[in-house]
C-alpha cells in the first residue's frame, strides 16, 4: 500500500462468487493486477433521465386521464373515440415508466460487475444469470482519459478504435470503467503495462 493514502481507497477483496467468475475467465499464465467492483452511486447521473422522464410520464397521464373523460362520465359516445381513445395513451405511459425505472436497473446491474487489469487485458464481467465478459487487450489500448473525485473513486475511458461515421466525422470507441475505487492506481498500473509492451515491441 502507498504511504499517505487512506485505505478505504484501495479496492476491497472480491466476494468469492464474482472472484470465481473472474478467476474462471483467466487465460494461462494471465495475472491479476488490480480489480475492483464499482461503487453503484458513483456510476455517474444515471437519474439525469428523469429530466424527461417525469414531464413525459405526467403528460401520457393527464393525455390519457383526459381522454377517458367520457368513460369516466358516462357519456357513451361509441366507437374508437370512447374505448379506443384513451387505450392509445397506454403505450406513452410504459415508456414513460420504463424511462423511470431505467436508473435503478442500473445501480442493481453495477452490483454485479467486476473490473479487472491483467498483465494482458481491461476486463470488464457481469456476473449475472449468465456472465458477460468485455475485454481489451494491452495492445489495443489508446488514449486513457480519467477523473478522480477526493475520496478515491473515478472513471477511466480507454481509447480503443478510430472510425469515420456516415457524416465523415472522426469518431473513437471508448472502453468505459466508471465508479471505481483507486482510480488513480488503476490508470497508474495500465499506463505502466501499456508503456512496458511499447518498451518490448521496440526491441
Amino acid at each position: 500500500m502507498e504511504q499517505g493514502l487512506p485505505p478505504g481507497l484501495y479496492p476491497q477483496p472480491l466476494p468469492p462468487q464474482f472472484d470465481a467468475a473472474l478467476r474462471a475467465q483467466l487465460l494461462a499464465g494471465e495475472r491479476v493486477l488490480w480489480s475492483a467492483q464499482p461503487r453503484p452511486h458513483k456510476q455517474g447521473l444515471v437519474f439525469l433521465i428523469w429530466l424527461f422522464a417525469i414531464p413525459w410520464t405526467a403528460f401520457a397521464l393527464f393525455w390519457t386521464w383526459l381522454a377517458a373523460t367520457p368513460l369516466r362520465e358516462g357519456q357513451h359516445i361509441g366507437g374508437y373515440i370512447e374505448y379506443g381513445f384513451p387505450l392509445f395513451g397506454l403505450p406513452f405511459i410504459l415508456i414513460g415508466l420504463g424511462m423511470l425505472a431505467m436508473p435503478f436497473r442500473l445501480l442493481l446491474r453495477a452490483r454485479r460487475v467486476v473490473y479487472a487489469l491483467t498483465d494482458q487485458r481491461v476486463i470488464q464481467l457481469y456476473a449475472g444469470r449468465s456472465t458477460k465478459v468485455q475485454s481489451l487487450q494491452i495492445d489495443q489500448v489508446g488514449q486513457v482519459d480519467a477523473r478522480h473525485d477526493p475520496d478515491g473513486y473515478g472513471r477511466l475511458a480507454i481509447a480503443t478504435t478510430q472510425f469515420i461515421d456516415r457524416n465523415r466525422d472522426s469518431r473513437t470507441d471508448a472502453f468505459t470503467i466508471l465508479g471505481v475505487p483507486d482510480a488513480a492506481r488503476l490508470e497508474r498500473l495500465l499506463l505502466e503495462q501499456v508503456r512496458a509492451r511499447k518498451a518490448l515491441a521496440g526491441r
